[in-house]
């Protein structure tokens, strides 16, 4: 197992449970109008689904962020443009998650998606290179 293998599995393992969480506030209503099963929109208020969605984004950013100090595992290139889009999403994120009523879950849920797939790219050519 290389260390670019298991960074990956912990990265995505980090990324699946806030992709689920928007994907359930996001459509929350169309479950509980279903009932067909129990899931988080069923059972938690929508603030208690965002706590735990910005525990899991918060790992993922530290993770992130911690690959940025392990030495000779990205170039520098990549740690600075890895360290400046951590900090600029994880602010986006925690403001619009509590801060601002009335965006919308999907939007959180794009911006999630496509900071971490340009996380992905960004460590997949930095490790390649180092």
């Amino acid at each position: 197992l290389s260390p670019l293998s298991a960074v990956l599995f912990v990265l995505f393992f980090l990324w699946q449970i806030p992709h689920f969480s928007l994907l359930l506030l996001t459509h929350a209503e169309d479950y509980r109008k279903q009932g067909i099963f129990k899931n988080l929109a069923t059972s938690l208020p929508e603030q208690g689904i965002k706590r735990i969605t910005a525990v899991w984004l918060l790992s993922l950013g530290t993770c992130l962020l911690f690959l940025t100090v392990i030495p000779g595992f990205l170039p520098m290139t990549a740690r600075v443009i890895i360290t400046a889009a951590t900090i600029l999403f994880l602010g986006t994120v925690f403001f619009i998650l509590f801060c601002r009523a009335g965006v919308s879950s999907r939007n959180v849920f794009i911006f999630l998606n496509t900071y971490f797939f340009f996380s992905l790219v960004v460590i997949a050519t930095g490790a390649m290179g180092a």
